[in-house]
């Protein structure tokens, strides 16, 4: 059944005060982590202590001392904090962009991991996790948008008994802009009119930023409809919230 205008405004206010988390912080969060556990694991002469290695995350005592002869070959504490730097200081740029300015960013996830030096062992262990975790924010992100536009539409039609003709018509009593496709170059969520029981479509363009005209992947790996849509997995589909 469909919800009354009131109970859908109240949803919307709700939603207003779910404050969406800043990609960028944990990033620089985790920066003072590492910077933190390059100085645990030099000594004060800058070389690497592999015998230390074992205690950054708390789990067992250190390693036998002969293990630091392995220093040798390890770059010197000053060099490994610009590698650390110079890595979270790209991540944290490429997180204040929309998928879609990232996706045609110049450097991107892939070029900021293969520019880490082979010998910087604990950078390139932890670097994957991080590309993964943008990807949870975008996700995120993109879900975010598309209830309160889902809400806003179903307001809509609860108060003037008819859908909207465009995204257009929410603003500015439902909506202060048309809802941001972070997916596409440019423009709104795509939003058409058809003969299906709710009424409607709404979807975003996914991650290869090409309107397929609402074309849902295949069941994927994931247990959330449509993931492979944003994730990489399934170019030629579309991530639609009207399901």
């Amino acid at each position: 059944r469909r919800l009354p205008a009131e109970t859908l405004s109240g949803l919307a206010e709700l939603l207003e005060t779910i404050r969406q988390p800043d990609a960028q912080h944990p990033f620089r969060g985790e920066l003072l982590w590492s910077l933190d556990a390059v100085q645990h694991t030099h000594d004060k002469r800058g070389r690497l202590m592999l015998s230390r290695m074992s205690t950054i995350e708390g789990f067992g005592a250190s390693g036998p001392p002969i293990m630091n002869l392995g220093s040798i070959a390890m770059p010197r504490r000053e060099t490994t904090e610009r590698v650390f730097t110079e890595y979270y200081e790209g991540m944290i740029g490429l997180s204040l962009l929309t998928p879609a300015e990232r996706r045609s960013a110049e450097t991107g996830i892939e070029e900021l991991e293969e520019a880490i030096p082979a010998n910087q062992f604990m950078l390139g262990v932890m670097a994957p996790a991080f590309g993964s975790a943008m990807q949870a924010y975008d996700i995120s992100r993109t879900d975010h948008i598309g209830l309160r536009t889902l809400i806003a539409i179903e307001r809509y039609r609860a108060e003037r008994g008819e859908l909207p003709a465009a995204l257009g018509d929410l603003v500015p009593d439902s909506l202060s802009a048309a809802p941001p496709d972070p997916w596409a170059g440019e423009g709104p969520l795509r939003f058409e009119r058809d003969e299906s029981e709710l009424g409607y479509r709404l979807y975003s363009v996914g991650s290869d930023g090409e309107d397929n005209d609402g074309k849902r992947p295949e069941p994927g790996r994931y247990d959330i409809p449509d993931q492979d849509a944003l994730n990489g997995d399934a170019p030629g589909t579309d991530y639609v919230f009207t399901r």
